[in-house]
């Protein structure tokens, strides 16, 4: 296998030399140059009219179902923009969303300049790198993007938990587990920021699921709402201070989150001290959408700023009526009002249009597509690996099935792209020179060509969340599959599936193989195993699926969404160019029906049919695994790599925990090619008086590329807030008096070393105002 440093140069070229304007523009970031001081604000708001301060705090953009509508188009498609009061010189800012690259029109009236976007890949493959260094390589190309495309806040990152395999945005999401999909947010969001552009960390809270997105009802405790899904939120917040939030569709314990000031107000101002502005996400809050399309007037508007909302997106002339009408009337207050104004103002004084950055419309894709490839491949997670890769370089490859040929780049929705290109993978291998048997590319090629290009028109004359359309596998026949035994050394059938706003997965067609790639997934394995070849199963998945078939198969790897560049990264990896190093950010289970949420995620089509219940508390992903002893098929924090690495020497600062434990391990590569480890530090509580789980993620690092019998120390921490657990009678985060254990793994099955700590008097960490108090009809799960 070859070197791999010389590959992982890529990312040097990722940050290409700033031009003069931008160094300029960023020195005067750096130097808080902001268009308004805080004393010119409070100026500002005696000088602007009620009408004028409402126009600010209600969005354009979208123009549809009664939206004033994105006015002056400089950045056509992106998803919003503010206000202007041209009177007082106070300029508007561009909105656009961009989890996996931005989404605008690469097409413009009136020139042949093309504006295509870098198709990153999702937030799971970033995820499963569990690199903090590559979310930051990635913030600073996504940041770099916007400026240079003229948005001044790029809507994301997501930092849902992946609650249940079936969530239709779980590929915008990083993880199953707060401390990682939160850490992993923060490093992004800071390198984004750094460039003078904002984010909007989102959704904001529990939006686990997009079936009846508009109108479901979250019903979550409040530990489990602390603990897990607004985690992740804290720890972005805390850690990066992203210049605004996003709120969810969805309620939360009966009331919508963007209408609920102990969310919005009391946990992300008092307690995490956010000092950003918060918005809707497009069309939230459920009185506005059924109202808006009934072209009747809503003062449900008002409800949202006094939650702490400061900016309603996209918009509507109806709530410009509306909040105009109860600023009139007092139902929404001077001091409400100016509170969101003053917040609108603050982000739009120190966003890029604002000060005059003069962006280029030129970012360097070049080298985007230089880092994409990279992560992608990073992120790819090796399942299993039986004597099979990596390949050499003249061995004959049959591809079979529509995924090998139709690369499912990303999910549709907001986070969809549109990209110049994107290389399936049997282009990838081909652009790697390996030999692909002729006669399926015949059969294949035009075939998905054809029924790429019908789903084009076919979603053309639908709306822009249209997800993209299923393309059936074709029939491959008995002497079709037996010449390709013949000629060929090794199989690979890559499994496909998309993901869509709107809509969560199904089980027996996306979740678990459908009746005709089961069938033609058999046959292959049947006919290369009589012959002694291999099959190697690719999941080109936006989530964690049924791999009950895996004996089936001599190796497995998982790209997830890997972007425009993924048929190339996959050849990466299967040559050997670059070792893997991707672990999973979500447990694979034996079944579905061992899912904790199975019997909760769908919403029951009963009288209470929009209330998903989240009866199992805590206990989401390897928490509920490992905590009840199930059998999975892929644990939480799995990967396999093409070397072996040893742990050693596990050594604490301290043994007895007062505010902090600092935690380093060796990590030495012992077998004989270069590759990267993922170090996972894990922390088991003693019980107290509250059910706790076994064990709980608390850090995680990654090793550079290290050469055979090199070594590399990580350090890690172990922090207070990342060991208590939340104690609802008490409105406290409490880390119980006993002995701790620290779990050093390769996942979070795999400890390979242990060690204790002590905290002789029981520690509270925070003490909390209660909120979402709210009673429910059940009880959370425990041990």
């Amino acid at each position: 296998m070859k070197n791999l440093a010389s590959f992982f140069l890529l990312l040097s070229l990722c940050c290409p030399q700033q031009s003069v304007a931008q160094q300029k523009y960023n020195s005067q970031i750096t130097k808080q140059n902001m268009l308004y001081t805080d004393a010119e604000i409070d100026q500002l708001l005696l000088k602007l009219t009620d009408e004028e301060k409402v126009s600010l705090v209600i969005g354009r953009g979208m123009d549809n179902v009664g939206n004033v509508g994105v006015i002056d188009g400089r950045v056509p498609g992106a998803g919003g923009q503010t206000y202007d009061v041209k009177r007082l010189g106070i300029p508007d800012i561009i909105l656009c969303d961009g989890p996996s690259g931005l989404r605008i029109s690469p097409i413009r009236e009136n020139t042949t300049k093309t504006f295509y976007a870098t198709a990153f890949p999702s937030e799971t493959v970033l995820g499963s790198t569990w690199s903090k260094d590559l979310a930051q390589h990635i913030g600073r190309a996504l940041g770099t993007e916007a400026k240079e495309y003229g948005i001044d806040v790029l809507l994301a990152p997501g930092v849902n938990i992946h609650r249940n395999p079936l969530g239709g945005r779980n590929f915008e999401y990083f993880s199953e587990d707060p401390v990682l999909s939160g850490m992993m947010a923060m490093n992004l969001i800071n390198a984004v920021q750094e460039l003078g552009v904002g984010t909007s960390l989102k959704h904001y809270a529990a939006n686990n699921a997009e079936h009846n997105r508009l109108f479901s009802n979250s019903l979550v405790s409040e530990r489990a709402l602390r603990e897990l899904y607004l985690r992740p939120f804290e720890i972005a917040v805390k850690g990066s201070q992203p210049w605004t939030i996003m709120t969810s569709y969805n309620k939360l314990n009966n009331t919508y989150t963007s209408a609920r000031r102990d969310l919005n107000y009391q946990l992300l101002r008092e307690e995490w001290g956010f000092k950003g502005l918060v918005m809707t996400d497009w069309y939230s809050g459920f009185p506005n959408v059924e109202i808006i399309r009934a072209g009747n007037q809503s003062n449900d508007v008002s409800a949202q700023i006094r939650s702490g909302n400061d900016l309603i997106m996209p918009g509507s002339k109806i709530q410009l009526e509306a909040a105009l009408e109860d600023v009139k009337s007092g139902k929404l207050s001077k001091k409400d009002l100016d509170f969101a104004v003053r917040n609108v103002l603050r982000l739009v004084s120190k966003s890029p249009s604002p000060l005059q950055y003069k962006y280029s419309d030129s970012p360097n894709l070049k080298a985007h597509a230089n880092l994409s490839r990279a992560v992608a491949a990073e992120g790819t997670v090796m399942l299993k690996n039986s004597n099979t890769l990596p390949l050499v370089s003249n061995t004959r490859i049959a591809t079979f099935g529509v995924g090998s040929y139709h690369l499912v780049v990303g999910g549709t929705g907001s986070s969809e792209v549109a990209t110049s290109y994107n290389v399936p993978i049997y282009k990838g291998l081909q652009n790697a020179k390996f030999n692909l048997y002729k006669p399926l590319l015949e059969k294949y090629v035009p075939y998905v060509e054809e029924e790429e290009r019908k789903d084009i028109e076919r979603r053309a004359k639908l709306n822009v969340l249209a997800p993209l359309g299923v393309i059936a596998q074709l029939n491959i026949t008995d002497d079709e599959l037996s010449d390709a035994v013949k000629n060929t050394d090794v199989a690979i059938f890559t499994v496909g599936r998309n993901s869509a706003e709107e809509q969560d997965l199904n089980v027996d067609t996306e979740y678990n193989l459908t009746k005709e790639e089961e069938s033609l997934l058999n046959r292959i394995s049947s006919a290369y195993k009589k012959q002694n070849k291999k099959v190697i199963v690719v999941l080109n998945v936006g989530s964690v699926m049924n791999t009950s078939w895996s004996d089936k198969a001599d190796a497995i790897l998982v790209t997830w969404f890997s972007g425009a560049e993924g048929g190339n990264a996959f050849a990466d990896i299967v040559s050997g160019k670059v070792n893997p190093s991707g672990k999973t950010t979500a447990t694979f289970p034996k079944s579905y029906a061992d899912v904790p949420s199975a019997k909760s995620f769908y919403a029951s089509e009963a009288s209470d049919y929009r209330d998903i219940r989240y009866t199992e508390g805590i206990y989401v992903g390897y928490r509920y695994y490992d905590s009840f002893n199930i059998e999975t098929a892929y644990p939480f924090g799995f990967g396999l790599s093409f070397t072996k690495f040893n742990y050693t020497d596990l050594k604490l600062d301290k043994q007895d925990f007062k505010d902090n434990i600092k935690v380093s391990v060796k990590i030495t590569n012992t077998g004989k090619v270069a590759g990267k480890e993922a170090v996972q530090l894990y922390v088991g509580a003693p019980k107290g008086t509250i059910d706790k789980p076994l064990k709980a993620l608390v850090d995680f690092g990654k090793t550079k590329l290290l050469q055979p019998d090199e070594s590399e120390i990580i350090e890690l921490s172990i922090g207070a807030k990342e060991i208590a657990s939340f104690y609802p009678d008490k409105s406290q985060w409490i880390a119980d008096a006993g002995t701790y254990t620290i779990l050093v793994g390769k996942s979070s099955q795999d400890i390979v070393l242990k060690s204790e700590f002590k905290i002789k008097n029981t520690l509270v960490v925070e003490k909390v105002k209660p909120a979402f108090t709210e009673k429910l009809d059940f009880s959370d799960l425990k041990k």
